[in-house]
């Protein structure tokens, strides 16, 4: 495996990983964790009506990484940096 198949490799999951984020989904990594983000939006009537435009701000991003969760939050525009053991 050369270095150039591991950066396509890697390329192709940051944007997979992108795609299931903006989804509102949580990517799980395996053993490395998993990711997460909130965000605040707009009420739409319909699902039809919900779309990137009705995003108000992104509130917080979590990274769980083995024992230790890392979260971080951008609301109320202060940004705060939490990691929690679970120890």
């Amino acid at each position: 495996m050369s270095g150039a198949d591991i950066r396509a490799v890697l390329y192709a999951m940051v944007d997979v990983m992108q795609d299931a984020l903006a989804k509102g989904q949580i990517v799980r990594l395996g053993e490395p964790g998993s990711l997460r983000v909130g965000i605040s939006s707009e009420g739409k009537a319909t699902a039809e009506e919900v779309n990137s435009s009705a995003i108000l701000s992104f509130r917080w991003f979590n990274f769980q990484i083995a024992q230790f969760t890392i979260f971080i939050s951008v609301f109320p525009c202060v940004p705060e940096i939490f990691i929690f053991s679970g120890q």
